[in-house]
């Protein structure tokens, strides 16, 4: 029946013979790329070797453009960070200094009013050592009194050593 078409038709004809040519030359090709692919010339040896070079030198390169995009984005990051760090480290630093100097000044406050009243009671306790008329009662009071003063002096020192080493103390990892 097509062939009645084409026969009364030439322009039917003519169409169907083209598409027949296309299909036939796009079958050819396929073919015949898949043929170089198997048995390539020298010369498409030569260029799929060139083509190879040539994406690899450009993948070398944006390779290393990266490498150094990351580089200096790094650096830039240490930089932006290193700056916060020491602006930031500076205002904790002052508060923190401030902040002990205040403590401190407390601390020697309250130490000097509860020494006073230690004295106050050692001085009180020595008065007391002339009404003790038994020499023996008398020397054993008297030393208990000065052990309790080199007790007290002990522990001030101790705890202001302490504090001290509060100044010294650190986030272990």
């Amino acid at each position: 029946m097509n062939s009645d078409i084409t026969v009364a038709d030439p322009k039917n004809a003519v169409n169907i013979t083209a598409k027949t040519d296309y299909n036939t030359t796009i079958i050819i090709d396929k073919h015949r790329a898949f043929l170089q692919r198997l048995f390539p010339t020298k010369l498409q040896q030569a260029l799929n070797e060139s083509e190879l070079i040539q994406a690899k030198t450009e993948l070398e390169f944006r390779e290393n453009a990266l490498k150094i995009a990351k580089k200096t984005q790094i650096q830039s990051i240490k930089e932006t960070y290193n700056d916060f760090l020491v602006t930031g480290k500076g205002t904790i630093r002052k508060d923190r200094t401030v902040f002990f100097a205040k403590q401190l000044q407390e601390l020697e406050v309250e130490i000097n009013k509860i020494t006073s009243m230690f004295y106050q009671l050692i001085e009180d306790q020595y008065a007391n050592l002339d009404r003790i008329s038994i020499p023996f009662l008398k020397e054993m009071e008297e030393k208990r009194i000065e052990e309790s003063a080199g007790r007290f002096r002990d522990t001030v020192d101790k705890l202001m050593l302490d504090f001290k080493n509060i100044l010294n103390e650190e986030v272990k990892a």
